[in-house]
């Protein structure tokens, strides 16, 4: 398995082993636990009894942009212009501000 993970700046001495200690974690995280998970997904999605599944909506840092996908989806497309432009508008950078 190879993960990459990036960081926004360069880290100070302190922020470094923090972030290897976040690394080390995620890492075990997705090695041990998201992986695995994904294998019984998999033989579940092959059911004939289950019209679509939504994967990933338990996660928190991630909810923003299902939601934002959601709100895509919904919008007609004669309207996804105006969607558009209100997202660059934003000034916090959060898809659903203003929604």
């Amino acid at each position: 398995m190879v993960q990459t993970n990036l960081m926004d700046r360069e880290p100070d001495n302190r922020a470094r082993v923090k972030a290897q200690e976040l690394c080390s974690f995620l890492n075990h995280i997705v090695a041990e636990e998201d992986i695995p998970m994904s294998f019984h997904q998999q033989a579940a999605m092959q059911s004939i009894y289950l019209p679509f599944i939504r994967i990933g909506r338990n996660e928190f840092c991630v909810q923003p942009f299902h939601r934002w996908i959601d709100l895509i989806q919904e919008t007609n497309s004669r309207d996804l212009a105006m969607l558009f432009e209100r997202q660059e508008q934003s000034l916090m950078g959060d898809p659903l501000s203003g929604y």
